[in-house]
C-alpha cells in the first residue's frame, strides 16, 4: 500500500481547484515512481483536490480497482463525529456515510446514518440534523480558517486510522 501525502497544502487563501494546478505535477510523478517500483500497490491519495487527483493517479497507473480516495472516508469521520456530538454518544456508535466531492459540495447522507442502528430522525432533531450536515460539508473550510497549518495533517491521519481503531 502505498499513500501519496507528497503536494502543496491547501492554505485559506487558495482555492481546492488552484491547488489542483499546484498538486497535480506532483502526483503525476508519484504515480510514474509507483508504476516503476510498485506497479501492485493499492494507492491511497490524500493530497489535496483528493478527487481530481485520482483521477490523475488513474491515468498514470490504469487501475482504478487499487486507487483509493481520502475524502470519503475523512467527511464520513467528520460527519460521525458531528453526530456523535449532537447525540452525546462515542463516535463507535454512529454509522455514516458522505458521497460526492470533498468539501462544500458533499453530499451527507442523513437518511441512512443511524446511532446504534436506530435511525438518526428517531434521536436526534431537525435542527441537530441539519447541524450535524453542515459540519460534514463545511468542516475543513472550518479546520483551515481556525488552523491553517494543523487542518492539513490531523484531520487526514485521524480518518486513516480510524478504521484500524474499531
Amino acid at each position: 500500500m502505498v499513500v501519496v501525502t507528497a503536494g502543496s497544502p491547501r492554505r485559506p487563501e487558495i482555492s481546492r481547484d488552484d491547488l489542483l494546478s499546484i498538486n497535480r505535477g506532483i502526483v503525476r510523478q508519484v504515480a510514474q515512481a509507483i508504476s516503476r517500483h510498485a506497479p501492485d500497490a493499492i494507492v491511497v491519495i490524500v493530497t489535496n483536490p483528493v478527487e481530481p487527483l485520482c483521477h490523475e493517479a488513474l491515468n498514470v497507473l490504469q487501475c482504478p480497482e487499487r486507487i483509493i480516495g481520502l475524502s470519503g472516508a475523512l467527511d464520513s469521520a467528520r460527519f460521525a463525529f458531528a453526530i456523535a456530538e449532537q447525540a452525546g454518544v462515542s463516535t463507535r456508535e454512529i454509522s455514516a456515510m458522505v458521497l460526492g466531492r470533498h468539501g462544500d459540495s458533499a453530499v451527507p447522507i442523513a437518511s441512512r446514518a443511524t446511532i446504534g442502528g436506530r435511525p438518526l430522525r428517531e434521536l436526534l432533531s431537525d435542527q441537530q440534523i441539519e447541524a450535524a450536515v453542515r459540519h460534514a460539508r463545511f468542516g475543513s473550510s472550518e479546520a483551515l480558517r481556525l488552523i491553517p497549518a494543523g487542518s492539513t495533517y490531523w484531520a487526514p491521519a485521524a480518518a486513516e486510522v480510524r478504521p484500524l481503531l474499531g
